[in-house]
C-alpha cells in the first residue's frame, strides 16, 4: 500500500518525465526539419525491433 508521500514523489516522477519527453520531441521535430539528409539504420538481427514506423511517418510527413 503506498502512503501519501510516496504517491506525491510518484506524481513528480511522472511529471519531470512528461517533460523530458515533450523536449525530446520538440528537439527531435526540429532536428528532423533541419535536416538534409536522414538516415535510418536497422538491426538486421532485429528488424521489427529496431524499426519505428511512427518515427519513418513524421520523417516522410517533413
Amino acid at each position: 500500500m503506498l502512503d501519501l508521500r510516496s504517491i506525491v514523489s510518484l506524481s513528480y516522477a511522472f511529471i519531470s518525465t512528461d517533460n523530458s519527453e515533450s523536449a525530446f520531441h520538440k528537439d527531435f521535430v526540429k532536428s528532423i526539419e533541419s535536416s538534409d539528409v536522414i538516415l535510418e539504420v536497422f538491426d538486421t538481427r532485429n528488424q521489427l525491433g529496431t524499426h519505428c514506423v511512427d518515427m519513418e511517418k513524421m520523417v516522410m510527413k517533413t
